[in-house]
């Protein structure tokens, strides 16, 4: 919080800090799961949010926009590899990360950017102290090169449905309401679990009470 009040971001702020050199010796302080960088950023987002207060940043365009225009400036997608490849000789996989995201999201396909990214994320995950990020690096190498792996498919499966209790099955049923298709409804309706003696009243409405 002294270097926010100093007017640094958390971005800034997780390249800056240092730890005391007590801790760093310490085997037992070391990001093994999570990391300072990673955590300096969370208690940032925690006290200022989001924003950073660069108006610049206030509204960017989304992930793929910003990506297709980014591509664009830099000569096209051929020319933002090359750049992407040359920061990877150099060991500069940080840069070739970001270069290479804004490739996929411009064309998903894209076999050499594919690759290259690829590569780049599994050198930072064999980089990586700790496992989160290991992990987060080494899975985003795996889906580029063989496809999406390890995420359940169908998240209503009878047996995770039947873990939860009442309100949390509400609570999973209302985060699927499309909103724009449901704006004009005004629907009300009881519903009673007869095995746990429990009823329930439910309201799906945009109009005040």
């Amino acid at each position: 919080m002294r270097l926010t009040n100093r007017g640094f971001t958390g971005t800034e702020i997780a390249e800056m800090i240092q730890m005391p050199p007590a801790l760093e010796a310490s085997w037992s302080t070391h990001g093994y799961y999570g990391s300072v960088s990673h955590n300096v950023k969370a208690i940032y987002q925690r006290y200022m949010g989001w924003f950073d207060g660069n108006p610049a940043r206030l509204w960017p365009h989304p992930p793929q926009a910003l990506a297709e225009r980014y591509v664009k400036a830099l000569g096209g997608i051929d020319h933002v590899i090359e750049v992407a490849q040359t920061a990877y000789d150099e060991g500069d996989f940080r840069w070739a990360a970001t270069l290479l995201d804004h490739v996929v999201f411009v064309d998903a396909t894209h076999a050499a950017g594919r690759a290259l990214y690829a590569d780049t994320l599994e050198q930072l995950g064999y980089g990586s102290e700790n496992g989160t990020w290991r992990n987060f690096f080494l899975s985003g190498a795996t889906e580029l090169r063989e496809g999406n792996f390890g995420t359940p498919t169908v998240t209503n499966a009878p047996l995770i449905v039947a873990q939860l209790t009442p309100e949390q099955a509400f609570d999973a049923i209302a985060i699927t309401v499309d909103g724009p298709k449901a704006w004009d409804l005004n629907l009300a309706f009881d519903v009673t679990f007869s095995d746990l003696d429990r009823s329930f009243h439910l309201e799906a409405r945009t109009t005040g009470c």
